[in-house]
């Protein structure tokens, strides 16, 4: 999959992984504070919300950023490329705004903002990457495994990743459209 992640469109198997630059998921996945303060199925011990925590508290990510995702029926994710042309695209327009820039203050700006843009990119891509990876194991595993309580298993790993995703666009670049993951096709 790593060779093709600047790929706008993926289809493996006539399985739509990837299309207009947004991971497709195999199925909505919807997130409510009955999701959330649940057990988690892979990790009992813990809810949904302690486990996402877990892990994101490095990101900067709190308790109160899951309140901006619930109640919302997610569709797609946007991948790496996306979110790099969402960056870089934001980078140059606050150039074009300082109008007097001096050359010096120019070459620094710009010097700062890729190693930004670069660090940014390399940590999304790490969920965006295991996102498509799980989204392409969930088609593998539907067609191998009949027992619904491993699907459910399968379909909470792909939920998991889907809100960590997102959580780290919602906090890191705030502006960020996320509308179309919101829409079906």
């Amino acid at each position: 999959m790593k060779t093709m992640r600047n790929a706008l469109n993926i289809t493996a198997d006539n399985h739509e992984l990837v299309k207009a630059g947004y991971i497709q998921l195999p199925v909505p996945i919807t997130i409510t504070e009955e999701w959330l303060n649940s057990p988690s199925l892979l990790y009992k011990e813990e809810s949904n919300r302690e486990r996402l925590l877990y892990d994101l508290r490095a990101c900067g990510i709190t308790e109160t950023d899951f309140e901006k995702l619930i109640g919302k029926t997610i569709y797609s994710v946007p991948d790496d490329s996306i979110y790099n042309a969402y960056l870089e695209v934001t980078r140059l327009d606050k150039l074009t705004e300082q109008e007097d820039i001096a050359y010096e203050d120019m070459q620094k700006y710009l010097s700062e903002s890729d190693a930004y843009v670069e660090q940014m990119t390399e940590a999304y891509s790490r969920f965006s990457e295991l996102l498509i990876d799980r989204v392409w194991n969930y088609y593998l595993f539907k067609e191998q495994v009949k027992l619904d309580r491993l699907m459910l298993a399968y379909k909470e790993m792909v939920a998991e990743c889907t809100v960590q995703t997102l959580l780290f666009i919602l906090v890191n670049t705030p502006n960020f459209g996320l509308g179309i993951c919101f829409k079906k096709d």
